[in-house]
């Protein structure tokens, strides 16, 4: 019960339902974690000392570098690397580390999570993670300070990460009273009785939390068989977390996508590298497009369908064209075969995954054998298990290569193999899926049969606005014959600035199919002045498709462009002063900066010269020699590039744990890579340190201004991830207050140059990412718009001068979360291109005012002045997502209002202007009126929101009490089957009784609150207590696993009758069901079982839920939540043939202790849910035997605990 319960009530956090963090460490900047102890034959917590006596041998014990590919979430994590000998204990020899101390009550719910990566672990070591606590011992009644328990792992997720994750109040509670929770810690424990003998331990430690909520994650149980939950949504701030392949077939031999090419580069990512050859006046000018050499075409001879895919390469240079499949599921260590048909313009080869094949003018099939699969690996060794990505690349020769019908399959299968089904895709018409003003946005849907059969089907269209409301609708039949293809070319609506278009196929015999994409309207910022503060990473000059990621930049309105993974100290070969070729990469890319009007910012990270040796917390060591040579290739680089760059950028990201040492080590470098970047170029701008995390950034940039550092830099750069809500104004606040401590009064000017969200509509479980799948780490492509919106608004706001956003396109597989665009099958825009074009639009040339804030309802924003006028962003910052309903005393003639996107919006109202705020900016511009009467509106605005709760009356009335407290009336309609008008002065509370129809024991009546206030969805729930029968079926089915489903009446149905008195509440429940499981006696575990589940939450807060079930033993009753006294509850069961009869009485001593039951709504809110286990535990989890689905009275018990959604016990 508790993996699935924490597995999806994590699932559930993050999909909306905010969870309390009392602690949280994703060790990007501190580790806080110190050795604790060795534990044998005796209790060693001197470190110096169990070293000396051979218990253990620390060799790292630090935080990671952030390119070693080793981190859960973000760039680093904590990395142990520690041997173990000599230890022995009846128990288990251990050895301990510990995090801060903590102060916890375990009163409630309260998860101790945590992940680890085992890169060395022998089997005879087991990880585990404890809880530190005081308390009471119950049975003896002794205090307890600093006791601990520890829990094993729940499994893996999908990156291969450790998972622990356990409710340490329930663990700790089972024997300690009032206890508190004082730490947390790591252990490395031996079998029982047996000694540590020099074992070697390499682990990585990462995200740990203490929170009110179990984490979301996918789990492996120990059997290795994924515990998949999917979540699927159509709430725009919930990331939807599925696989890639959940409409596959299964049992298709080919495992990949679109192999043949018919539905063009859907599912293959292209990329067009242009190689070096020393010289960048030999690179092509201008840049060839990928879209023009590699791509699908229609061949009359094509060995499968009609199309193919054409890799060709840009005449007369040195390039590679290559195309990558999505990730696709293997079994690692299994033997696979990639076979394929080729042909080529003239005798030549391609490659797959490096190795050559010879490729002929004639169509003809290859094989290549993968004898052992290896997953996924990127350089930096960052593993994806169970993930493989076929790539074929043509780098050599000048001929083009044609691929058709790719297959790659288990074992020597080399028959080409089609997935036998009609498949879909969809792609904007334009390269890029942009569109201005004027123009018409078009999309293209293809659609494929697969089979060697006529199929027909339907596919319906739905066109989405950028908040992902429906705002179009068609629909296209389709009959094809056997590879047979269709294309559809569909207009977006007009009147949108962005569009998604989400296609379903349906067709009988096959899962329903899927596709979606998205076109965007911008504003040509072709030729915009003023935008120096807009900048955005290039990575590489000769990143893959690098045309696309320049013209996009300018597409968006980029000025600025930090320039990473370039000419960098760190990574110079030794002869860097005779090899002309260094400065190449840069060379060219200033040719195309200029081209394209970009300001370039040479980024010099880690301006550390390779051969400085490290201490053992590795960080460098900085002699006379490290300083010569940092200086010395400063020096030439700012002389030779002097005229042609003007910026350059010294750290980023340094300052982690410890603090001290790296601190030292910039005091020690910055000085001679100033003085070297000044006496190449005096006019050259020194920007320095590019620091990240927010709530640690000041404490990481203090620690090296006390040292005199702000004396080597002209701009102070900070790197703002997470910038984008209200604590980025104060810091901003503090940071100058300290640049001014540390630098004599004198304030440097702060750019932002790397900052993102990570923004995906689809995280896809078994896919990639170049850093973390961590799920809570991902929020929705109109959430990352809406975010980084706010983030350049508060940056421009508050006087920041310039601001990156990290990356607008990479060009590659792998960082489509943090882009403006998604690049599978085409180049498609995310909702964060035209919400920034926008932006740009509307910000270039402008000035800040000053700040608009509302604290008391989280309104806030700027005012700005442009071309002489004065006009204002505005949102509202809330973490639930909330829509706040805003008035201002303005006439809607007064103000022009434009969206998030730059669509316009029309106030409601005649007198007044009523509009929503949310977390995407709104733009205000007053119309007729003078600067001050906009200004004294805007102060002035008030949020429109009216507080409604609904009670039960005596004779079957529904009473509603709304309470206005805003400063003006309130009018509107209350409907519950009949309508009832309503007025309330400002600050009047009033009840408003509504007569209820109908006399059946379940309640559950909607209610609408509208009017001037805005809109309020409510319902009241609850049960009449008269023994009349309540029916479950299919409307109260809850499926906990993919495979379970409701199938019939006989399967999973149920009627209830409850009845109370004086003395308590009686259930009879009979319950229909063709198979009858019940593996566990355990009153802690008949829950999962078929058995009952029955809750109770009583007024002040208590939560009780128990479980019934028939077992071996007879009728079992469990506590699982709250305390009671099961012996005081009677009840009696009897299977007949298809049916479970229960017969349960329990007294209102044990519902809820002093109630005085009397006639009418009893204020205690209640649950029942009947569980199915049918013994297939292929279906759940094998821990849980077989338990796969359940009934529900009303929401809120298996699907989350979440008592507010139950409904009220009614004494007849």
């Amino acid at each position: 019960m508790k993996l699935f319960f924490c597995f999806t009530a994590g699932l559930l956090a993050a999909a909306g339902l905010s969870a309390a963090d009392y602690y949280s460490n994703d060790f990007e900047a501190q580790s806080g974690i110190r050795f604790r102890a060795v534990n044998g034959e005796k209790w060693i917590s001197d470190r110096k000392t169990a070293e000396q006596q051979g218990f253990l041998t620390i060799r790292r014990e630090v935080l990671t570098d952030q390119n070693e590919g080793k981190s859960h979430s973000g760039v680093r994590s904590f990395a142990l690397d520690v041997t173990l000998d000599k230890l022995v204990a009846r128990w288990g020899a251990s050895a301990m580390w510990q995090g801060p101390p903590l102060n916890v009550p375990l009163d409630k719910p309260v998860y101790l999570n945590a992940y680890v990566l085992a890169e060395e672990l022998p089997p005879d070591v087991t990880p585990l993670l404890s809880v530190i606590f005081d308390g009471v011992d119950r049975q003896t009644g002794k205090p307890v300070k600093g006791g601990s328990l520890y829990f094993e792992k729940k499994g893996a997720d999908p990156e291969g990460w450790l998972v622990f994750s356990r409710d340490v109040s329930e663990l700790v509670g089972q024997r300690y009273s009032g206890a508190v929770m004082t730490g947390w810690q790591l252990i490395l424990r031996a079998p029982f009785g047996k000694p540590f003998h020099g074992q070697r331990v390499r682990l990585f430690l990462d995200d740990v939390s203490v929170t009110d909520a179990p984490p979301a994650v996918n789990l492996s149980g120990d059997a290795g068989k994924a515990g998949r939950r999917d979540v699927i949504s159509d709430d725009p701030y919930v990331v939807n977390y599925t696989s890639l392949y959940r409409e596959f077939p299964a049992e298709s031999v080919n495992r990949l996508k679109n192999s043949s090419f018919e539905l063009g580069l859907a599912n293959w990512i292209p990329r067009l590298d242009l190689n070096w050859t020393g010289q960048a006046a030999q690179m092509p000018d201008p840049l060839p497009l990928h879209t023009d050499f590699i791509k699908t075409v229609t061949m009359a001879d094509a060995p499968h369908g009609s199309q193919v895919l054409e890799l060709g390469r840009p005449a007369g240079i040195a390039s590679s064209a290559a195309v990558e499949s999505i990730p696709v599921a293997i079994e690692d260590g299994a033997d696979y075969t990639v076979s394929f048909w080729a042909k080529a313009s003239q005798p030549g080869a391609v490659k797959v995954n490096g190795s050559r094949v010879a490729v002929t003018e004639k169509w003809e099939r290859h094989t290549v054998n993968f004898p052992g699969i290896k997953p996924y690996t990127r350089w930096n060794g960052k593993s994806f298990p169970g993930r493989f990505i076929l790539a074929f690349r043509c780098d050599s020769g000048t001929e083009t290569v044609w691929l058709d019908g790719i297959q790659l399959a288990r074992g020597a299968q080399k028959q080409y193999h089609s997935p036998g089904i009609t498949e879909l895709a969809v792609r904007p018409v334009s390269r890029y899926g942009l569109f201005l003003p004027g123009e018409k946005p078009q999309f293209v849907a293809t659609v494929f049969n697969g089979s060697e059969t006529e199929r027909s089907g339907t596919v319906k269209f739905r066109f989405l606005d950028f908040r992902r409301r429906t705002v179009g609708e068609t629909t296209r039949e389709f009959r094809l014959p056997a590879r047979g293809r269709a294309e559809y070319v569909l207009d977006a609506p007009a009147g949108f600035r962005h569009v998604t278009l989400a296609g379903e196929l349906t067709s009988s015999g096959q899962p329903p199919q899927r596709a979606t994409t998205s076109v965007a309207v911008i504003p040509d910022l072709g030729n915009v002045t003023g935008n120096d503060f807009f900048a955005s990473l290039i990575a590489a000059p000769n990143g893959p498709n690098q045309r696309e990621v320049l013209e996009l930049n300018k597409l968006a309105g980029m000025k600025l462009m930090p320039i990473y993974h370039t000419n960098y100290i760190s990574r110079a070969p030794a002869n860097w002063r005779e090899n002309d070729a260094v400065w190449q990469p840069l060379e060219f890319l200033l040719r195309e900066f200029k081209r394209y009007g970009f300001t370039p910012l040479v980024t010099v990270y880690e301006p550390i010269p390779a051969f400085a040796a490290r201490d053992k917390d590795g960080i460098p060591v900085i002699t006379e020699k490290e300083q010569r040579e940092v200086y010395d290739y400063c020096f030439a680089m700012a002389k030779r590039f002097r005229g042609r760059v003007k910026y350059y950028e010294i750290f980023a990201e340094f300052m982690k744990d410890p603090l001290d040492s790296r601190a030292r080590a910039v005091a020690a470098v910055l000085p001679h890579a100033w003085k070297g970047l000044k006496e190449g170029d005096p006019e050259c701008v020194v920007v320095a340190c590019g620091e990240d995390g927010l709530p640690t950034l000041l404490q990481q940039l203090e620690a090296h201004f006390k040292l005199g550092t702000l004396q080597f830099m002209d701009v102070l750069s900070l790197h703002p991830y997470g910038g984008f809500d209200a604590q980025f104004r104060p810091l901003l606040d503090r940071l100058r207050q300290s640049m001014a401590k540390h630098n004599r009064g004198k304030l440097l000017p702060v750019w932002g140059t790397e900052a993102g969200a990570r923004g995906l509509d689809t995280l896809y479980y078994d896919g990639i990412d170049f850093e973390t799948m961590y799920y809570p780490n991902f929020v929705t492509e109109l959430d990352q718009a809406e975010q980084m919106v706010r983030q350049n608004l508060i940056a421009f706001g508050e006087g920041m001068e310039r601001n990156a956003t990290f990356y607008l396109y990479s060009g590659a597989a792998g960082m489509d979360c943090f882009s403006f665009v998604d690049g599978c099958n085409g180049i498609r825009p995310k909702t964060l291109f035209p919400a920034f074009a926008n932006l740009v639009e509307r910000l270039s040339g402008a000035e800040p005012v000053r700040r608009f804030e509302q604290p008391e309802n989280g309104s806030c924003g700027y005012l700005f002045r442009k071309d002489g006028k004065l006009f204002a962003a505005l949102w509202n910052f809330d973490p639930h997502h909330k829509t706040h309903p805003v008035e201002l005393p303005l006439r809607p003639e007064q103000l022009k209002v434009f969206n998030l996107v730059g669509e316009p919006v029309r106030p409601a109202g005649r007198d007044k202007c009523m509009l929503e705020l949310t977390g995407g900016a709104l733009y205000f511009y007053p119309q007729g009126i003078t600067d001050r009467q906009f200004i004294r509106a805007l102060d002035g605005m008030t949020v429109r929101n009216l507080a409604a709760s609904l009670s039960l009356l005596d004779g079957g009335t529904l009473g509603v009490t709304l309470a206005n407290d805003e400063g003006s009336e309130a009018t509107g309609v209350i409907r519950a089957g009949k309508e009832v008008p309503f007025r309330l002065a400002p600050g009047e509370t009033k009840r408003f009784d509504v007569p209820l129809s109908g006399s059946g024991p379940l309640l559950q009546v909607p209610v609408t609150v509208s009017g001037s206030k805005g809109e309020r969805a409510l319902e009241y729930r609850g049960l009449r207590l008269d023994g009349q029968p309540v029916e479950l079926g299919k409307r109260q089915f809850v499926s906990l696993y993919e495979k379970a489903g409701w199938r019939g009446a006989d399967d999973l149905s149920a009627t209830l009758r409850a009845s109370g008195d004086a003395r308590g509440l009686s259930l009879e429940v009979e319950v229909r069901d063709s198979r009858h499981c019940t593996p566990f006696d355990d009153p802690a575990m008949v829950w999962a079982n078929d058995a009952l589940q029955i809750a109770f939450a009583q007024p002040g807060g208590s939560f009780l839920e128990l479980a019934v079930s028939d077992t071996a033993k007879g009728p079992v009753i469990g506590v699982t939540r709250g305390a009671a006294d099961p012996s005081a509850i009677r009840c009696s069961f009897r299977r007949d043939g298809g049916r479970s009869s229960y017969r349960i009485t329990i007294p209102w001593e044990v519902v809820a202790p002093g109630f005085s039951p009397a006639a009418g709504a009893t204020g205690i809110r209640w649950n029942l849910a009947v569980s199915d286990n049918d013994g297939d535990d292929t279906v759940s989890l094998p821990k849980l035997k077989g338990y796969e689905k359940s009934l529900q009275l009303f929401p809120g018990l298996v699907d989350r605990k979440a008592p507010a959604e139950w409904g009220e016990l009614i004494l007849p």
